[in-house]
C-alpha cells in the first residue's frame, strides 16, 4: 500500500510521466512491496523507503531519460 500512495503522491502533479511501461511498473510494484515488507511495520519507516524506492527506481531514471532526449544523445 505504502507503494501505491507514494507513487500517488509523488506524480500525482507531473504533467508529462516517464517511459513507464505496464510490465516495468507492474514489476516495480512487486519488487517495492517485497521491499517494504522486510522492513516491518513501522509506518514512518515503510513510507520513507516507499518514496525512496519511487524516486530511486522509477522518477531519477525518467528524468535521465528525458534529458537524454532533449539533448538529443
Amino acid at each position: 500500500m505504502e507503494i501505491s500512495v507514494g507513487l500517488w503522491e509523488q506524480v500525482a502533479n507531473i504533467r508529462v510521466y516517464g517511459p513507464f511501461t505496464y510490465r516495468g511498473l507492474v514489476e516495480f510494484l512487486t519488487v517495492g512491496e517485497e521491499v517494504l515488507e522486510e522492513l516491518g511495520s513501522d509506518p514512518r519507516t515503510r513510507q520513507a523507503s516507499a518514496h525512496q524506492l519511487i524516486h530511486d527506481l522509477l522518477l531519477e531514471p525518467a528524468g535521465q531519460l528525458e534529458m537524454q532526449h532533449l539533448s538529443g544523445t
